[in-house]
């Protein structure tokens, strides 16, 4: 899912995703923000299923949200299955 919480080093093109692992966030005190508090270890559920998907051939489905501002186009939905 790639909604409001974009990173600046995400990268979407019509072939090309690039993105952190989700997770490890809690909300920011002072700012009211999410903000990374931990890292993924390689025992986290996310991590362990991306694995498992290269590892199987399986694809991944990625869920685009309109107020993520890095992607290249306006989805016309709130939320969009991309291909």
């Amino acid at each position: 899912m790639f909604d409001s919480n974009g990173h600046d080093r995400d990268y979407l093109d019509h072939d090309v995703v690039i993105s952190r692992a989700g997770g490890g966030l809690a909300k920011d005190k002072d700012s009211g923000t999410m903000q990374r508090k931990s890292d993924q270890s390689e025992d986290s559920t996310a991590v362990k299923s991306l694995k498992n998907n290269m590892l199987h051939l399986n694809p991944v489905v990625i869920v685009i949200g309109a107020d993520n501002e890095q992607i290249p186009t306006k989805p016309p939905h709130q939320y969009c299955v991309l291909d």
